[in-house]
């Protein structure tokens, strides 16, 4: 009862901070004259006094001074939540006064001499095709334009829609690319589940693809992340294409077994033109091209919930991810269905997570 209820506050919540046609808000926002507009940044918890400041006077004047919404959320995990919401000028003001006091605060813990910044800001991940391109061009470019270094990470953070974009650089130039990576993004808005990134649900055992903070993370670290452990992740035995909250293999009734929806969650990209793993080699690119078949068995009364009424969820699965998804006939007196996914590892990854997603919140209803 009690996840139950957490998934009824998170989809009010989600709901509030949509604009009024069920878009995400920093995806549907413009900067037209004093529109105001979201942005999302992830900190580390031990960081969040150096910006609210002594009896939170540094929010409030930051608040004061530009007009905007700052909020800090709270959290017993390693990360925090700065969800900021102002006009352009707002934003750019404000990431660059964060930003100083954070890079003031990474020079006295770092072991070394530390020249740049590092920020992590959210967007939906079906928007992450717009900010790399087709074989990274686009991140190229807006690295020499932006003048800072861009990472997008390749998953989602747990149990969300959103993944992070890491930006390097002088405090004044994070604010600045920041901000201009979500103009860009006004053209680009969010597609399928919008599901908002929530701390408390920060996997250290993750840190290294979705890009988080880990309790024992240093600003050294931080400027390694998606390189020494990423690495050690992608080439030590190999990956799972599943969804469990913590690497354990389930079936997609909670059964364990293996050949179900088992392991973490994962992101999933609309945009097939380019990596979403954030390895642009031709190897990567190949294999991640290469088209194959997956079958899964389902008990027999979650056919209906897979189908949805009139076939319509089936075809809305089918219409996201661009993977041929079908349930086969229903024999007499069997117990279980199979579910046959065709397409690429990423187009199979994302229906796989759709069919999950279907189950989970019909378990929801009904417990």
């Amino acid at each position: 009862m009690a996840d139950n209820s957490r998934n009824r506050s998170r989809s009010r919540s989600n709901e509030n901070r949509r604009g009024g046609n069920g878009n995400a808000i920093n995806g549907n926002r413009k900067f037209d004259g004093g529109e105001r507009t979201e942005l999302r940044i992830i900190i580390r918890a031990k960081d969040a006094g150096a910006v609210i400041g002594k009896g939170g006077e540094n929010v409030k004047r930051l608040r004061q001074e530009y007009k905007a919404s700052i909020t800090v959320t709270d959290s017993r995990t390693p990360e925090r939540l700065i969800i900021i919401n102002a006009d352009e000028e707002g934003l750019i003001g404000i990431v660059t006064d964060v930003g100083k006091a954070l890079f003031e605060n990474a020079k006295e813990r770092s072991r070394n001499d530390l020249d740049d910044l590092v920020l992590k800001f959210l967007i939906h991940n079906s928007q992450a095709g717009c900010v790399i391109g087709k074989a990274a061009s686009k991140l190229k470019e807006l690295k020499q334009e932006l003048k800072v270094d861009l990472k997008v990470f390749p998953d989602c953070c747990p149990r969300s829609s959103e993944r992070l974009i890491r930006v390097t650089g002088k405090p004044d130039l994070i604010a600045k690319a920041m901000v201009h990576i979500l103009f860009m993004l006004k053209n680009w808005p969010p597609k399928g589940l919008i599901d908002y990134y929530d701390p408390s649900n920060c996997d250290e055992s993750m840190i290294g693809e979705y890009g988080g903070y880990g309790m024992d993370d240093d600003d050294d670290d931080d400027r390694q992340r998606g390189g020494r452990r990423f690495q050690r992740d992608r080439n030590g035995g190999g990956r799972r294409d599943s969804y469990s909250d913590r690497g354990r293999d389930r079936d997609i009734d909670g059964r364990r077994g293996g050949g179900g929806y088992g392991g973490r969650e994962r992101g999933r990209d609309r945009d097939r033109d380019f990596n979403p793993r954030d390895n642009y080699n031709g190897v990567t690119q190949l294999l991640n091209s290469v088209r194959t078949t997956q079958q899964v068995s389902i008990p027999a009364e979650l056919a209906g919930v897979i189908i949805g009424k009139s076939g319509s969820n089936i075809r809305r699965i089918r219409n996201e991810t661009g993977a041929e998804v079908d349930l086969d006939d229903a024999g007499g007196g069997q117990n279980d269905r199979v579910i046959t996914i065709q397409g690429t590892p990423e187009q199979i990854a994302g229906a796989q997570y759709l069919l999950q997603m279907s189950v989970k919140q019909h378990l929801a209803k009904n417990s």
